[in-house]
């Protein structure tokens, strides 16, 4: 295992832990110690998937930035993203509520 995907494991683990904490899902200071460790097992089989997926995506991103090609693709796909994200918040904000 790589350092990078340890950290980010660890770092996803102690998002989850503070999300459910903070909105109050199932870890509570009255909690039952059986429901806190169901949810941490949850969490932590969670972060190692959600951290794989994040170093796979780093991966791809590096490799794509040291080929020509893939510098092309994500020129593309930086260009097109700085086009449709300001359309698609001026078209939320200018449609009626109903």
């Amino acid at each position: 295992m790589s350092k990078e995907y340890v950290l980010a494991v660890v770092c996803i683990f102690l998002l989850c832990i503070s999300a459910d904490y903070f909105f109050n899902i199932s870890i509570s200071l009255a909690a039952v110690s059986r429901t806190i460790l169901k949810s941490l097992a949850g969490y932590f089989i969670l972060s190692l998937l959600l951290g794989k997926g994040w170093f796979l995506l780093l991966k791809l991103i590096r490799w794509l930035l040291e080929s020509t090609i893939g510098v092309i693709v994500l020129m593309l796909l930086g260009i097109s993203l700085a086009i449709t994200v300001p359309v698609a918040i001026a078209w939320c904000i200018a449609t009626p509520r109903k």
